[in-house]
């Protein structure tokens, strides 16, 4: 798997399909089809049996339509498959027709195409990992394959067109499948092993009456979900927007394609803005597309979100109303996603293309920073971070939490350090809550991050997808610079003082030097000393975000069984009292 400095390729997914008619209770009767056009995250089960395929709206570069089926080296779970370090390929996932009547005996104008793309924003497969193309006989029992596509470097989307004409095939209770072969990368970059190897597939239309020159869809559709930016940001805290919007400059993108080889004319464009409080619709021109165009726009517009709640939810949506055509998908026409304003920032839009991290010997102390600007003066209360799921789980185990001001446009002076904090592997493919142990006031420019305490790479999220704002910046050697790798890093800072919710797990972390815990890191046991000797209260093992995760009756000496713990860093806490430790293998 190919490696850049810094940046290393990964996934992950997002969701769309139409309809086909059911015959009866087991078979589907023509056409077929499926763009992967609908909200969700995998694809629809009235057409398809599927394991570990995701969808993605985000994944694809310029797709015919929104959202494509992903076939890649995690399950559906995001667990890896069956693999191994090396050259060897593995099977990754398959993506099943349900049953069709193809019952058309001699007939020469039933085919199957589909669109493909390898990589798209995320990891291309190399020329050894392979995409393929299965027919089922009903009456042998027996799958085929019929295409198989070798990997390659990412290219725009191409269109096979494969002929069912065989008696074999020509029968009801035939079927088709998608499968993806992967490798995994050096034993010698374990760390860099991450989900890779991917392969887009889009538009799958089985019919009769075509021909091998049927490649021309008379449609319009959207190509990703509309975009709303408040100033660079993809989100901001709803309190922060609605104490300063009139510092908050709103923008939209949107993106569309004219699939037909004859210039269409888009009537309306509809942006769509609701909530509970409102249904607002902005209606942003009409366009005259050439053939075969994609076509994208991004404009500031007047528009203020409204609402009395704390946390905000919108649903934005697009709707194209194209020039009359009977072949016009409408379901590729109309696209929803939910945009919430929370209590942080983030420059991404959530989804994970590839990772952000730095690797190798030497590495040890080195750090990341990703800068930010609040509207208003306010406490920070915590961090999100997104960290990617690796082979093995052999990415870094530790490393420290920063936050910088800002002087030259720079991380300078160091606000607040959270030393030795564990990644948490079995959150890997998720946002990770980290809370401060106390309070960072910040009501200008500032910067937060993480410094590496292991040569193995920290994998952090790295949305390849939402580009135009350079914030990201590396330290190696004791001086910052700019990173020149298109994409955000996700990494999210949370507002609004310290969290006081989920009180029954949340409890105070801060360190008192008054006990003391032995030895420290430790395996399987830890003795504490400095505790009061009448004492008799309940001992509670807390991890560094703050959830209780143990607790235990206090013993006579003091002494702890610690070894169902998962290694990381914890604090002890009993009455007013409270220590941090290291529980390691």
């Amino acid at each position: 798997m190919p490696f850049k400095h810094k940046i290393l390729t990964t996934a992950l997914s997002v969701f769309c399909a139409t309809l086909s008619v059911a015959q009866d209770s087991d078979t589907l009767a023509l056409p077929f089809f499926d763009d992967f056009s609908y909200n969700g995250t995998e694809p629809d089960n009235s057409l398809w049996q599927n394991n570990g395929v995701t969808l993605s709206n985000t994944l694809p570069n310029r797709p015919p339509s929104i959202g494509v089926a992903v076939f890649d080296a995690l399950n559906i779970d995001g667990e890896f498959y069956p693999s191994q370090y090396g050259t060897k390929y593995a099977s990754g996932d398959t993506l099943t027709s349900k049953p069709i009547d193809l019952y058309y005996p001699g007939d020469n104008t039933i085919f199957l195409s589909f669109f493909y793309q390898p990589g798209g924003f995320g990891d291309a497969p190399e020329n050894e990992d392979e995409l393929m193309l299965d027919f089922y006989s009903p009456e042998d029992d027996e799958w085929t394959n019929v295409l198989t596509i070798p990997g390659a470097a990412c290219h725009t989307f191409k269109q096979a067109v494969v002929p069912i004409n065989q008696k074999a095939y020509l029968q009801k209770g035939f079927r088709f499948r998608f499968r993806n072969y992967f490798s995994l990368g050096s034993p010698k970059q374990a760390d860099l092993v991450t989900n890779c190897d991917f392969w887009l597939v889009d538009y799958i239309k089985l019919d009769k009456l075509r021909s091998a020159i049927d490649t021309v869809y008379q449609d319009v559709a959207l190509t990703n979900c509309p975009e709303i930016k408040f100033n660079q940001y993809m989100t901001i805290p709803w309190k922060h927007y609605s104490k300063a919007v009139d510092k908050v400059k709103l923008s939209y993108s949107v993106y569309y394609r004219n699939n037909d080889n004859q210039p269409r004319m888009l009537d309306s464009i509809n942006l769509i803005l609701k909530n509970k409080d409102c249904n607002d619709t902005l209606m942003l021109g009409s366009y005259n597309l050439p053939s075969y165009w994609d076509f994208s726009e991004t404009k500031q517009f007047p528009y203020k979100f409204k609402s009395d709640a704390e946390k905000v939810e919108y649903q934005i949506g697009l709707r194209l109303v194209s020039d009359v055509s009977q072949h016009d998908f409408a379901q590729n026409n109309t696209y929803f996603d939910t945009k919430t304003l929370d209590d942080y920032y983030a420059y991404d839009d959530g989804s994970a293309e590839a990772g952000y991290g730095i690797q190798g010997e030497g590495s040890t102390g080195s750090m990341v920073a990703v800068k930010f600007a609040p509207l208003i003066k306010d406490n920070i209360k915590g961090v999100y971070i997104y960290f990617n799921p690796t082979f093995n789980d052999a990415q870094a185990d530790f490393f420290h939490l920063k936050i910088w001001n800002c002087e030259h446009g720079l991380p300078a002076q160091e606000l607040y350090s959270a030393d030795n904090l564990s990644l948490p592997k079995n959150e890997c493919g998720s946002f990770v809550f980290f809370p401060l142990q106390k309070s960072v006031s910040v009501s200008d420019t500032f910067f937060i991050g993480w410094q590496k305490t292991q040569n193995e790479i920290l994998n952090v999220g790295f949305d390849k997808s939402t580009t135009g704002v350079a914030v990201n910046y590396y330290n190696i050697n004791g001086q910052w610079k700019l990173s020149d790798s298109k994409g955000q890093i996700m990494i999210r800072p949370a507002f609004g003082g310290l969290s006081t919710a989920n009180d029954d797990l949340i409890v105070d972390i801060q360190q008192n030097n008054s006990l003391c815990i032995s030895p420290n890191p430790a395996k399987d046991r830890i003795w504490i000393s400095g505790l009061d000797t009448d004492i008799d209260d309940t001992l509670y093992i807390v991890s560094v975000t703050g959830k209780t995760v143990k607790t235990l009756s206090s013993s006579a000496n003091n002494s702890y069984d610690i070894s169902d713990l998962a290694d990381g860093v914890y604090f002890i806490k009993i009455g007013n009292l409270s220590a941090k430790f290291i529980k390691i293998r």
